[in-house]
């Protein structure tokens, strides 16, 4: 099988704390939102292909209301995706968007499967670095 995805350099890791020096991964809570935002904004420029994953991958809801979250539509499918609709997505959005979607993702968007999975292709992480998966917060 011919791998479709680029080599990327490695990535440290912070001894003991789970986090990554790439310079990429540098958004706290504080601009998190606007992170996203900016991210959805990217995203949705692909509207055609998006309603179309849509109605596939997000199946409760009508494909206009996934549409207003595209952050969160790219990471189901980032989770549920079949190899065609993934390679397809990296073809559409490339590493670097790809990217973004897993350093914003919210708990309970990506599997652990998932999670270590895209941390191994698009961070380039040594088993066993893989940071944390997001949690939930409960004020």
């Amino acid at each position: 099988m011919i791998d479709e995805f680029p080599s990327r350099d490695p990535v440290k890791t912070v001894p003991g704390s789970g986090r990554t020096t790439d310079p990429a991964n540098r958004t706290t809570n504080a601009d998190h939102a606007e992170v996203t935002r900016q991210l959805d904004q990217e995203l949705i420029r692909q509207q055609v292909y998006l309603r179309d994953l849509a109605r596939r991958y997000n199946w409760w809801q009508t494909p206009d209301v996934a549409l207003q979250f595209p952050t969160r539509l790219v990471a189901q499918v980032m989770n549920l995706g079949t190899f065609a609709d993934i390679s397809q997505l990296w073809r559409t959005f490339g590493d670097d968007c790809l990217r973004r979607v897993l350093e914003n993702a919210e708990a309970g968007q990506l599997n652990p499967r998932s999670w270590h999975y895209w941390h191994y292709r698009l961070k380039n992480v040594k088993p066993g670095h893989v940071p944390p998966m997001p949690k939930r917060r409960i004020a």
